[in-house]
């Protein structure tokens, strides 16, 4: 498949996984950006944004690239299942599986109207239930059943 991967973010592998990248002969099609504040920019470009997270709670990144209509793969773990439902407006991977992530970009690369129609779904989950009106309700609600507990 003719991908190119666009690693936004710093981590204790970066320097490692480029030094992979140029073993592979794959630094030509993978770019790491490092951090960036300007996230906005690049995601009108993505295809798909990959969220390979072993731990996670409700990650403002993946909201951001739904937003934008953006087709998710993400691991289920922490509220990510929470948002995203498989096949629907997202693909949900197990941590940690490479094949199964491999086998979602694949899925999406080749079915343009699948990719799209994840896409609209994701723009349109994350405009009804993670506006700023919707927001300020759930953490309302999580100060009150603190408060009360």
């Amino acid at each position: 498949i003719p991908v190119r991967l666009v690693i936004i973010g710093e981590g204790s592998q970066r320097a490692d996984l480029e030094l992979m990248s140029k073993k592979y002969g794959t630094d030509t099609s993978v770019i790491f950006l490092g951090f960036r504040d300007d996230i906005h920019s690049y995601l009108p470009a993505f295809d798909a944004f990959i969220l390979p997270s072993l731990m996670e709670g409700t990650p403002m990144a993946m909201l951001e690239a739904m937003l934008c209509g953006i087709p998710v793969i993400a691991s289920k773990v922490g509220g990510i299942p929470d948002v995203v439902t498989s096949g629907k407006n997202g693909i949900l991977v197990s941590p940690s599986s490479s094949q199964e992530i491999g086998a979602a970009i694949s899925l999406l690369y080749k079915d343009k109207d699948l990719r799209m129609k994840i896409g609209r779904e994701a723009q349109s989950i994350v405009k009804a239930e993670y506006n700023v009106k919707q927001w300020i309700k759930k953490i309302e609600a999580e100060y009150l059943r603190v408060a009360e507990g």
